[in-house]
Parts: C-alpha cells; sequence; structure tokens
C-alpha cells in the first residue's frame, strides 16, 4: 500500500494578511482524509490562506508572481512590493509552517524567508524550507525533497483552482491544453526525459528563462565545426599541393646543376676556397651542415665583393676627406685665431712677459689681507701679527708698517697690564660703583656739555649748567685719596685705548688703499689672459709646440693653409664625381648612413647639405669599415687577393645563389612534402570524426522520430481513455446546456499538441474557447481540473485547493458539484478514487451550507472553519 500524506495544521506568521495564527484541521478525528471547508465573507484570508500552502510547498505563490511582474513592467518602483509578501512593512523574517502525515510518519515542513526584496521571496532558492520527519531534518528547495518527484513544477496548474485561473482556458493554445493533461500525455517519464534531452527545453530559474540545449542541437553543432574544419583543412592541403608542384618546378637536377658549375672562375681568390668540383660535392638538399659551407663561401665572396667596390672609391674618398679638412682648418684657423687675434691684440701685449699663475697666487694674497684689515681688533693680539706677516710677505719694502704694529703690540701689552691694576679695585658696593662711575665720566661729561646746549635726555638746558658739574666733585670727596690712585690709573687706561684704536684706524685705512691700488693692474692682466685663453687653446690644434703668437707669425701661418685650400669648384668636382661611385642605382649613397634616418642610406642631397664636418666624419666612417672589412674577412679566411675586375668575384657569387636556390627549394619541398603529409593525415581523421558524428546525428534523429512516434501512439491512446471520464464528469458538472459533450482529441505528430472541442447539438465541432460563455467555461475548466486530478492518483501527494470555484454557475451545476465531491471522497480503502484531502474556500453561504449539509449527511469526513474576522474563525463541525 502506497503512503498517503495528509495536512492536519498550517501556522502561519507574518504573511501577507496574517500576523499570527494556527490553523487546525480534523481535530477530534483519527481520518485525515476528507474535505476542508473554508467559508466567510470576503477578505478574511481564505484566499492568503491557500497562498500559505503554495507557498510553503514550493516556494512561490504563481498569481501572486505573475501578477507583481505584469505590474512591475511600468512601474518598477521598490515600494511596489512592500506588502507582497510579509505582513506589515518590516523587515521580520515571513514563517509558514505545516504539519501533517506521510504514511506513518509525522512530517513538519517549515519555509522561512529573511531577506529585504520580498519579490525574491517568492523566487525559486530565494526562502530556506525544513522538512522534518519524526526525528531526521532536511535543508530542502521544495516539497520534491519530501516525496522525491517532481510537484512543485506543477502544483499550480494540477493542485490549484480558482476562478480566475480557469477562465484563463480562453487563452490557452493547443500546446497549453497538451501540458494541462500533460500528467496522461507522454507515456512514462523516461520517454518525455529522452525527447527533452534530445531536443533541449527551457525552463526558470531564479526568476529568468534558462534554455538547455538539446543533444541533437550539440551533435549538429559538432557536426558543423568539423565541417568547417575539414573545408579549411581542404583548402589548405589543395594550397600545399599548389606549392609543392611551383618548388618542383624551380629545382634543377644534378646534371643540370653541373652545367651552371662549370661557369664558376677557376682563379682562387683565398686559399680555403672551394673548386666548382668541390662545391657540386658539397650539395646536399638534407645536410644543412654541408650545405652551410658553401652558403659560408658565398658571404665570403659577397664581403670581397664590398671590399672591390670600395677599393674603387677609396682614393677619391681620401683626397677629397684632406681638401675637406684643409678647408675646416683654414676656415677654423681664420674664425678661432687669426681674426679674433687682431681685435684683441692689445690683450697680447698686456700679457707679455707675464705669468699668469703668479699674478693669481698674488691677487689670492692681497684679497686675504683686505678680509682680515675688515675684521681687524685691537683686542686681538694674533689677527695683528698675522696682518704683520701678510704685509711684510706683500710689501717687504713697507718696513715702517711692521715697526708700527710692533709699537700696537707693546701699547696692547701696557694696557693689559693697566686692566690687571684696575681689578683690583674692583668693588660689588653699588653705591661706590655708581660714585666711580661719575668720577670717572666727568671728563666726557665735560666735553659732551661744551658741545650741546640741551639735556640729551630731558632738553632740559637750565638743569644741563655747568653748576651739574659739582657732583663730580662731590663724588671724588666721598671717595677719598686711596680711590683717587685708581681715579688716575683709569685716565691712563682709557687715553691708552683710545691711542691703540687710532692707530690701528689709521694704518688699516692706509693698508686698504694700498692693497686696493696694488690689485687693480693685477685684476686687469688676469682678466687680459682670460680674454686670449680661447684663441692660445685653438692655437695648439695647430701648433705641438707652443707657437709665439705675433702678428707676424700668424699672417705667415695664413697663407700657408690658404695655399692648400682648392677652389669651391673643384671641391665640387670632386664630391660630384665621388657621389657617382657611391651611387647605389637608387639615388642613394651606398654604406653612407643618412644623418636623418639611420636605417637607410643618405641621399646625395641630404649629402650635399652637410657641413664640411660632417662630410669629413661621414667619410671617416666609410673609410673605417673599408678597414673593418679587410680585417674582418682576413680573420675569416686568412690572407685574399683582391682582383682588378669584380666580374670575377660575381661571376662565382651567381654560381653559389644558383646552388642556394636550389638548396632553398629543396628543404622547401621536403618540408611541403610533410606538411602535405600532416594535412593528409589531419583531414583524414577530421573526415572520420566527420562521418561518426554525422552518423551519430542520424541515429539520434532516429531515435528522436521513433519515440515521438511511440509517445504519439500512447497518447492517442490515452486520448481514448481520458474522453469518457472528462466526458462523464461534464455531464455530471452540467445537466442542461446544447453541448452534448466536451471531447478531447490530439494533434500533431513532431509537436505534441491536444485540442478541446465542444459537440454541439448540430452535430459539429466547435475549438471550446471559441463559443462556450464564461459560466460554461468554469464548467469545462472544473472538469478538466478534476480529470487531471483523477490523472495523478498514483501521485503520493494528493491534495488538491480549491478558491471560490462556482462563480457564474447556476444551481444546478453547483449542486451536481458538490455531488461529484461527496462521491468521490465516499471511496474506501478497496475503491481508494483520486482525492485524499480537498481544500475549498466560499464566500457564497448557501453554498458553505449545502456543502457541510451533504458532507454531514452522507457521513463524509470534513472540517469546516468559519471565518467572522480577518484570520479569526470557529470550527462549525
Amino acid at each position: 500500500m502506497k503512503k498517503k500524506f495528509y495536512i492536519h495544521k498550517i501556522s502561519v506568521k507574518n504573511f501577507r494578511g496574517y500576523d499570527k495564527q494556527i490553523f487546525n484541521f480534523f481535530e477530534g478525528t483519527e481520518s485525515k482524509k476528507g474535505l476542508v471547508l473554508l467559508g466567510g465573507p470576503n477578505g478574511y484570508g481564505k484566499t492568503s490562506l491557500l497562498d500559505a500552502f503554495e507557498w510553503c510547498f514550493t516556494g512561490t505563490v504563481k498569481r501572486l508572481e505573475e501578477e507583481y511582474d505584469s505590474r512591475s513592467k511600468k512601474d518598477k518602483a521598490a515600494n511596489m512590493q512592500i506588502g507582497l509578501l510579509r505582513n506589515d512593512t518590516s523587515i521580520a523574517d515571513v514563517d509558514v509552517e505545516i504539519e501533517g502525515m506521510y504514511g506513518d510518519d509525522n512530517i513538519r515542513l517549515t519555509r522561512t524567508y529573511n531577506g529585504k526584496s520580498e519579490r525574491d521571496g517568492l523566487l525559486l532558492g530565494g526562502s530556506h524550507l525544513e522538512i522534518v520527519t519524526n526525528s531526521s531534518l532536511v535543508k530542502g528547495t521544495t516539497i520534491d525533497d519530501l516525496f522525491n518527484k517532481e510537484i512543485s513544477k506543477y502544483f499550480y496548474e494540477r493542485h490549484i483552482s480558482s476562478y480566475e485561473k480557469n477562465i484563463k482556458i480562453y487563452q490557452k493554445s493547443r500546446e497549453d491544453i497538451y501540458n494541462m493533461f500533460s500528467y496522461f500525455f507522454g507515456g512514462t517519464d523516461e520517454i518525455e526525459s529522452i525527447i527533452r534531452n534530445l531536443e533541449g527545453y527551457s525552463d526558470k530559474k531564479d526568476g529568468q528563462k534558462v534554455v538547455y540545449e538539446g543533444v541533437i542541437k550539440k551533435v549538429s553543432r559538432e557536426v558543423e565545426r568539423i565541417n568547417q574544419d575539414l573545408s579549411k583543412q581542404l583548402i589548405k592541403l589543395e594550397q600545399l599541393r599548389q606549392q609543392f608542384g611551383e618548388l618542383k618546378q624551380n629545382v634543377k637536377d644534378k646534371m643540370e646543376l653541373n652545367k651552371v658549375l662549370n661557369s664558376y672562375p677557376r682563379i682562387k681568390l683565398y686559399s680555403t676556397e672551394k673548386t666548382a668540383e668541390e662545391l657540386f660535392d658539397y650539395l646536399d638538399g638534407e645536410n644543412l651542415s654541408q650545405n652551410k659551407l658553401i652558403l659560408n663561401q658565398r658571404d665570403y665572396l659577397q664581403t670581397l665583393l664590398q671590399i672591390i667596390n670600395k677599393q674603387k672609391v677609396l682614393a677619391l674618398a681620401n683626397d677629397y676627406r684632406v681638401n675637406l679638412r684643409n678647408i675646416i682648418s683654414y676656415e677654423e684657423f681664420i674664425k678661432e685665431i687669426f681674426n679674433p687675434y687682431l681685435e684683441k691684440e692689445h690683450f697680447f701685449f698686456q700679457i707679455e712677459g707675464k705669468n699668469k699663475e703668479s699674478l693669481v697666487r698674488e691677487q689670492s694674497s692681497i684679497k686675504d689681507l683686505q678680509r682680515l684689515l675688515s675684521n681687524i681688533s685691537s683686542e686681538n693680539e694674533a689677527f695683528l701679527e698675522t696682518i704683520k706677516q701678510h704685509v711684510l710677505d706683500l710689501f717687504p719694502e713697507k718696513q715702517g708698517y711692521s715697526e708700527l704694529i710692533n709699537g700696537i703690540l707693546s701699547k696692547i701689552a701696557e694696557k693689559n697690564s693697566l686692566e690687571n691694576d684696575l681689578n683690583k679695585y674692583k668693588s660689588v658696593d653699588p653705591v661706590i660703583q655708581s660714585l666711580r662711575a661719575i668720577v670717572d665720566h666727568v671728563d666726557g661729561f665735560k666735553g659732551f656739555q661744551q658741545e650741546h646746549p640741551s639735556c640729551p635726555l630731558c632738553g632740559s638746558s637750565e638743569k644741563f649748567s655747568v653748576k651739574s658739574m659739582e657732583l663730580g666733585k662731590g663724588a671724588k670727596e666721598l671717595l677719598g685719596d686711596y680711590d683717587q690712585t685708581r681715579a688716575n690709573i683709569q685716565v691712563n687706561y682709557q687715553n691708552l685705548k683710545s691711542d691703540i684704536n687710532k692707530q690701528i684706524e689709521s694704518f688699516t685705512n692706509e693698508l686698504r688703499e694700498i692693497t686696493g691700488n696694488k690689485l687693480t693692474p693685477i685684476n686687469n692682466t688676469i682678466n687680459a689672459f682670460n680674454v686670449v685663453e680661447p684663441i692660445l687653446q685653438a692655437s695648439r690644434r695647430f701648433w705641438n709646440t707652443q707657437y709665439e703668437l705675433n702678428n707676424g707669425n700668424l699672417r705667415r701661418f695664413e697663407a700657408e693653409l690658404k695655399m692648400k685650400v682648392i677652389s669651391d669648384d673643384e671641391i665640387i668636382q670632386i664630391e660630384n664625381k665621388l657621389i657617382e661611385l657611391v651611387d647605389d642605382g637608387y639615388g642613394n649613397l651606398k654604406d653612407i648612413k643618412s644623418k636623418v634616418n639611420s636605417d637607410r642610406f643618405i641621399s646625395p642631397n641630404e649629402f650635399r647639405n652637410l657641413s664640411n664636418r660632417e662630410k669629413v666624419n661621414l667619410i671617416d666612417e666609410y673609410i673605417t669599415d673599408y678597414d673593418r672589412l679587410r680585417n674582418k674577412l682576413r680573420e675569416e679566411i686568412g690572407e685574399f687577393n683582391v682582383p682588378d675586375s669584380e666580374e670575377t668575384v660575381l661571376s662565382k657569387i651567381r654560381v653559389i645563389e644558383r646552388m642556394e636556390t636550389n638548396i632553398k627549394n629543396n628543404y622547401l619541398m621536403n618540408e611541403a612534402q610533410k606538411n602535405i603529409g600532416r594535412t593528409e593525415s589531419e583531414y583524414k581523421k577530421l573526415e572520420g570524426e566527420a562521418n561518426s558524428k554525422n552518423k551519430q546525428l542520424l541515429e539520434l534523429r532516429k531515435l528522436l522520430a521513433n519515440v515521438k512516434g511511440i509517445r504519439k501512439e500512447f497518447d492517442d491512446k490515452i486520448v481514448e481513455e481520458i474522453r469518457d471520464p472528462l466526458q462523464r464528469i461534464y455531464k455530471r458538472l452540467n445537466r442542461h446546456t446544447n453541448i452534448q459533450a466536451i471531447d478531447l482529441s490530439r494533434e500533431g505528430r513532431a509537436n505534441a499538441k491536444a485540442k478541446l472541442n465542444a459537440n454541439m447539438l448540430t452535430n459539429s465541432k466547435v475549438y471550446v474557447p471559441n463559443v462556450l460563455s464564461t459560466g460554461q467555461i468554469s464548467v469545462v475548466s472544473l472538469a478538466v481540473y478534476l480529470t487531471i486530478a483523477m490523472g495523478q492518483k498514483e501521485n503520493p501527494f494528493r491534495c488538491y485547493f480549491m478558491d471560490d470555484p462556482i462563480q457564474t454557475m447556476d444551481d444546478l451545476n453547483i449542486l451536481s458539484f458538490v455531488d461529484l465531491l461527496r462521491t468521490e471522497l465516499a471511496h474506501d480503502a478497496r475503491n481508494p478514487g483520486f482525492l485524499d484531502q480537498i481544500f475549498i474556500t466560499t464566500c457564497d453561504e448557501d453554498l458553505e451550507k449545502l456543502i457541510a449539509f451533504k458532507m454531514k449527511h452522507f457521513g463524509i469526513n470534513y472540517s469546516h472553519l468559519h471565518f467572522n474576522g480577518y484570520g479569526r474563525y470557529q470550527v462549525l463541525n
């Protein structure tokens, strides 16, 4: 016996209109199979309760998802999500918990959402589901994880019925109708899985459409790729074969090459040069090392050809270079020596017989003495001794300055002695210090008083009178005779100090004047040396020894240089001849690099526009390169002969180049053969893959056609089985109508389709959505819904939810509908029917009473909850 699933409790928290509520079903009854009737006025949360079941089982509420997505196409504001899933505007968790039985096991399913965006709570994987079976806990995504069967994907289509959903049959295409009955059609899940894997399919993942590619398309793409690679390989193979044919035409056999070698000049230009016969013996298309010897001989001969070509112009290049240097020497002599000398000849007279180094030393000594004189101090005897030494060195004839400084030093010694005597009379008594200050400065005050009529502090002339001198007399009397001796010493000290300062000031002023007068002519002479220094330096480029520069010598030397200079026409003539000799035939001078672009040879115009110095430098490089080539070739092959004519060397090079072409073609032919072999192998490999894949693709397409044929045969058989219960259910629901029956037929072979026809009283068949009224459509939809439920009788989950299904149905249809439910729920264990539980909501009080009466009267197990407020209810069983 298969296990059955029954619901007996649901707890809702912060979901839609519910803050927190618990609903119990079939309380007090052992059996949980039966009908759950949810009655009461509109707006009391009956539909939201059915939404809670769907959300807990599947992770979404299809109608809410579709309605929100439709609205959000026009308005994407974030606040449009508020209330979509939560009870309030907070971000508290949303919880729905369902308790029930699965066989003998207690089951609890709890779905929780704690994200911010309420729309994300309707996405698969957006919320969390826990499934508790007795004591075991499973983290899941949908109810599929409990039954190990795909239920949630079709939950909305197969387990929910509502008026809005029913009338959507108007919009159903033939593919949609086929999908409605898909639980019957398709034979088995294995066949459908094979077709999906072969053809591919689309599905939704996280709210987005995801297309899964089928095996046939994958293999087709691989075949297409392989065919493209085959085309490329074929083109490559044809190109290689064409290339091989062209190379084969260019390759000469050894007999023909032997004739070419006979034209090789026999004269040997260096000792290790190979003869024509030796070259023939060395020729080997496979042995690259032997071929390298031939190629090296070609390189040596090409270097020798360069030497011959350069040698032709070497004499002319040397002559051109010598004449350019003579012109440069003459121009530089006139510019840097001759003209500057005539302009600055008086400076040469000024330095005649003078030595710059001794003058610079004397200048430095005088400046040192001047610095000392600027910083002299009467208190510094060492300073005076230094000045005395400088004076003796600079002015040995001025002995009087030495004696004067000695006298000053003697007076300084005497002053220091008096200062020591004064130190004996020192006192810390402030009164004595004040009196001594008055006595010591009486004379100074007297002198100041005679020169100024008023006091320098207060400006008074009365208080600055001669009478003020009496203060000094009083101070002397108070100090007494003892201090008179100190006062006399103090006077002598001050007089001596003043005398020293006057002597120092007098002789330093005199020395400043003497040193300044002596320094001026020295500076002028040194400046003259600096002026003529560039001329002297330039002259050293022309003479190895010191040449006496004077007017006569310079004029004689100028005449000698001028005699070596040829005319402009002559130098131009030599230049043109040189250009003609080194022209490479393309308008450039061979082996002479451009100054503008070092990657190419210089053009004649660029060469002519260069300065003479730049031309000399380029000719120097040309001649140096000639010497380098000779030395390098000598190092590689030893001594060599340079023939008078280049024809001998050219003939040898032409023969070797013919051989080189043959060597290169032989090598390329060998490589081409290898490439052809590799490409042919790759082509055959790809061809094998292509044949294998094409065969595989053909088999897959045959398999798909066969499977679809099997499915069609099975579907045709199932249509016959469905037609009868669909017509019976429809007739029980619809007792009076102009439609005899509703007929289901299958259409299409490659793409499965189904069609619902209305068999009219006129014996005509019309597509159902085209002729039925809204009420008739509701009846047909209920018939389809119940027929689909009948097709799922082997499903472990046989709970169904109907939201106010009887809108637009008349009384007779409603009564038939209730009797049909009663009959189906009356089945026993021997004949279980196709329903385990059905939840029905209604706002119609008469229908609520009718269903309760019918169920109770016929002994059908039911649970009746009547809502008298939002989420508030009373049990009426």
